[in-house]
Formats: structure tokens, sequence, C-alpha cells
């Protein structure tokens, strides 16, 4: 049944593939089965194309990434992609097929059997591998925030993140004027001091560093305490989050029942649990975070690539 579906995409986008192009691109294709010095001469492996992209486009593509769009590539599901499949395809990833923005592209990727829907271990794996490393971008995305702290709470380690976004509030407020010392002094009671209740992980010269500095605004009887205090301890709890939490939060949404994340972002697409996402329900949540999908932008980028011009350079390197 994939086969099917795969054959049927592959030419209903032939259809509306370019002569030129289309001849450009196989031409590219004979090139790269000539350099790879492969045994088959009829279609390039996964190994092959990985090569590719990551030698001769100099992409850093992750494995979960590239696993997709081989799957996008490799439309009668035979292990190899031929020539026809790589130049509709190629096509269809710089939009030079039917899909005219980032949005329908991304669900063809997302669409891993080519049924026309994504089930939630589809949307699971591609969030899995897209949602920003960084934590303030994380936060962003519709269920990202929720879904983070719901996983922290798993983890116990709630705290370095309830830290993080009171700083940031207070910064919005105090960074130019300084916090109040009453403020300054709640944040060691309730962050900062050992066996606080919610006590950040920090160094523990940090921890003395912002003790001591509020501690000396009080004995002069000053009213601020300057926000640099605190910076480099939500630097410290930031670095935490990112190297150690937003890297396992992104492993476990992949994880069964495939919920930790989808749930949520099912809500914000207006589907029932149980209902894959369609095209128009993944346009909905789409468009509550168009910048997720800066990726596509920043792939098409890197291929440098203009089918009507005669210089390939990512080929021209490979």
């Amino acid at each position: 049944e994939t086969k099917k579906l795969g054959e049927s995409w592959k030419n209903k986008e032939s259809k509306k593939l370019d002569k030129r192009d289309r001849l450009n691109l196989e031409m590219k294709f004979h090139a790269i089965l000539r350099d790879s010095e492969s045994g088959n001469q009829d279609g390039l492996e996964k190994d092959q194309l990985l090569k590719l992209f990551r030698t001769g486009y100099n992409i850093d593509i992750t494995d979960v990434l590239f696993d997709k769009l081989f799957n996008l590539m490799d439309c009668d599901g035979n292990g190899t992609v031929d020539k026809s499949e790589f130049a509709v395809t190629m096509c269809f990833l710089l939009h030079k097929g039917s899909a005219h923005d980032r949005i329908d592209l991304a669900y063809k990727l997302f669409d891993t059997n080519k049924d026309g829907s994504i089930s939630k271990r589809e949307f699971s794996d591609m969030m899995s591998a897209i949602l920003p490393p960084k934590l303030k971008a994380l936060l962003s995305v519709p269920a990202g925030k929720e879904s983070f702290k719901k996983f922290l709470d798993r983890e116990l380690a709630g705290e370095l993140l309830k830290f993080y976004e009171e700083m940031n509030e207070l910064e919005s407020k105090y960074k130019e004027t300084g916090i109040p010392t009453t403020i300054a002094q709640e944040l060691v009671n309730n962050y900062v001091a050992v066996g606080s209740e919610d006590q950040v992980n920090i160094s523990a010269e940090e921890r003395d560093r912002i003790i001591e500095a509020v501690g000396k605004v009080q004995a002069q009887d000053g009213d601020k305490v300057d926000f640099s205090v605190f910076s480099h301890a939500i630097s410290e709890s930031v670095d935490m989050l990112e190297r150690g939490s937003v890297v396992r939060f992104k492993q476990a949404i992949r994880r069964p029942p495939f919920d930790l994340f989808t749930n949520l972002a099912w809500e914000i697409a207006g589907l029932k649990p149980k209902e894959p996402m369609t095209l128009k329900a993944f346009r909905r949540y789409a468009e509550k975070t168009p910048n997720l999908f800066n990726f596509l932008d920043e792939l098409r980028d890197e291929l440098d690539f203009d089918l009507r011009n005669s210089s390939f350079k990512a080929f021209n390197k490979f």
C-alpha cells in the first residue's frame, strides 16, 4: 500500500516537472553514480545519499531528518533512489513541485508511510528531530512549554525552569533600574540558599557570590540589587537545561505511547485524540508556530542550487 501511494505521489509530481529541470537533475544523478563507484548503476543507496548531503553539501543533517528525506525520495520503497525519484524529489524539496510553501513540504516529510495523513508516531518522530535545542525557542513552540514542564516534573527538575521564567519576568521590569532588595532576598530564599524549597543546581561559588552580593546591599541599607548579580546563575541554569533536560525531552517525545507532546499538539490542531492529522489540521498547528519549520528554509539555502543555472555547487564538490 505504501509503495502504491509513493508511486502515485511521484507520478503526480513528475507531470509538473519542467523538462529542462528533469534532464539537468538526471545528468547530475548519473554523475553521482559514477563518482560513487557503486556496483548499482540504477539507483542511489541510503549511505550514498547521506554522504552527498554531509560531504557534497556539507549539511549537518540529523539521522532522523535524513531518514525522513530518504523515505520521501524512495517512492517505491525498494531501498534505492532512481533517477526519476531523485529528480522529482529534489525539485519538490526546492519548491519546484506542487508544494509551494514549507508547510506542505513539512507535511510530506512527516507523512512517513505516504498515506495522506500523519499519525501521532509520525508526528512525534519528526518533532523530536526539529524542535529547537535552545530553551527560549523551545518554550515559544505551541505545546512545547507545557510539554517540557510536564517532562521536568517527571524528572523532578522543575525548579530550574521556574527560576528561569521568574528571572525573565523580573528582567523585563528591573534590568535597568535594579531588583528591589526585598525581591532579591526572596530569590535567594526561594532558589539560591542551600535547602531552599526550589533550590537550583548552580555552582557553590555562584551561590555564595549571590548571597554575599545581596547581603552587602542590605547591610548598606540599599534598596536595589543590580540585575547582573543573578545573570550568571541564569546562564548556568539555561546551560544545564539545554545540555541535559532538553536533550532528554526530545528523546522522550519519540517513545510510546507518543503522548508527551502530541496530545497538546492535537488539541491545538482541533483534533480528537485518535484522529490522524490531516493537512488542514497540520496547517492550523503550523500557523501558530511559523518559525518551527525554518529548518526547511535553511536546508534549501544550504543546497545552494538553481535548476536553471549550469552551476550546481554542491555536486561540483562531491
